[in-house]
């Protein structure tokens, strides 16, 4: 598989799971949406920080506090994710058989990046409940390095 079309495939399981998330928590306002991207280990999950969590701890506006939101991986209750498990498979095996490790982990990265602004998926971002302050992150968990 490519990157172009490992990003087309996530492309479109980001937009479903956004999408179906929202159909079924119309009423709640989000602040920050995250997704939790680790290439060594084929990890890839959405979270979701809202409002109330937000207002009632300012320590978890950070994204390494992503563990504690409410819906942390909410992503895995979501029809529309289920391809990104096979995508998380491709980019652990790419980044397990690479010889620059570093520079394909940053890839990925970039690539998740890429896949949060894209239009298809900003579609759904903007049909989102959202405060003013409201963001998107996708981290490198170990540098804390932000690629949005």
């Amino acid at each position: 598989m490519t990157i172009d079309d490992w990003k087309k495939d996530f492309q479109l399981a980001v937009a479903l799971t956004i999408d179906e998330w929202r159909k079924k928590h119309p009423a709640l306002e989000v602040s920050m949406l995250a997704l939790d991207c680790h290439p060594w280990n084929g990890f890839l999950e959405l979270a979701f920080l809202t409002k109330d969590e937000a207002e009632d701890d300012e320590l978890l506006k950070d994204p390494e506090e992503m563990a504690d939101w409410r819906f942390f991986q909410f992503s895995k209750t979501c029809a529309g994710w289920k391809a990104s498990e096979k995508l998380a498979e491709v980019m652990k095996a790419d980044y397990s058989q690479s010889e620059n490790k570093k520079l394909d982990g940053e890839k990925y990265f970039q690539v998740c990046a890429e896949v949060l602004n894209s239009p298809m998926v900003m579609k759904e971002i903007g049909e989102l409940k959202k405060t003013s302050d409201f963001r998107v992150s996708v981290a490198n968990p170990d540098s804390g390095k932000e690629y949005i």
